[in-house]
């Protein structure tokens, strides 16, 4: 019966982003139809789909001289979805002043960096958010990952532990599968252990797979675009 469910949420998401999408060929809304699609593809793993659309969003914010720096978050976290971490790095490198200090921002970054293997920045960032005004559950979820992360690379296998118990925590609270299925999935790249909470009837995303392979190794693969693919 929970395999039904998770399938007709799947179906539901996958009509509400083919609706979007139409919105944004069809009509003038500008890029909000697309961040739309952009933050729920992020959010499930479908990193392809997520850039694509960011993407999209950056190129008509642009054409209209705006500045929201958010689609950037999106499209940062896609390319460490990726894999792409030198294009991730650079565009979370490239947010304008405004939302430097947005829990958002620190949240994304924290994993970039750890992406990339700089868990000193990453560990700052991910502090950064559990004192910033506004946080949401996901921003705290991903900062707990990103500090997983970093702890492993600094040889800090215990307090790896305890802050990928702390996402799986986070997310639990607010019944959130996908951010579930990640935390559980950081605990046991960490641990080498099966969280209790871990739930194989809610797989994990391809990008969330590839970015916590990133996030949980001591030495980093080269991204995609520096390796020529």
């Amino acid at each position: 019966m929970r395999a039904q469910v998770a399938l007709g949420r799947h179906a539901a998401a996958q009509r509400s982003a083919e609706e979007l999408l139409t919105l944004a060929d069809t009509a003038h809304n500008g890029p909000a139809p697309l961040m739309a699609v952009a933050g729920a593809a992020m959010h499930r793993g479908n990193a392809s789909v997520a850039a694509a659309m960011a993407e999209r969003a950056l190129a008509e914010i642009t054409a209209m001289g705006g500045r929201l720096f958010e689609p950037m978050l999106v499209l940062a976290l896609a390319y460490a979805q990726l894999g792409r971490t030198d294009e991730a790095l650079a565009t979370i490198e490239s947010v304008p002043p405004e939302g430097d200090n947005h829990p958002f921002t620190h949240a994304v970054a924290a994993l970039v960096y750890a992406a990339v293997g700089q868990p000193e920045l990453a560990t700052g960032h991910a502090d950064a958010v559990t004192h910033a005004d506004g946080a949401t559950y996901l921003d705290q979820v991903f900062a707990y990952v990103a500090a997983a992360g970093a702890a492993v690379q600094m040889g800090d296998t215990a307090q790896a532990e305890l802050t990928a118990q702390a996402a799986v925590a986070r997310a639990i609270g607010v019944g959130d599968v996908v951010a579930t299925a990640l935390a559980t999935a950081m605990f046991h790249a960490v641990s080498g252990a099966t969280h209790p909470a871990h739930d194989e009837r809610t797989p994990l995303g391809d990008g969330w797979v590839r970015l916590v392979r990133l996030l949980a190794s001591p030495t980093h693969e080269p991204s995609a675009s520096s390796a020529g693919e």
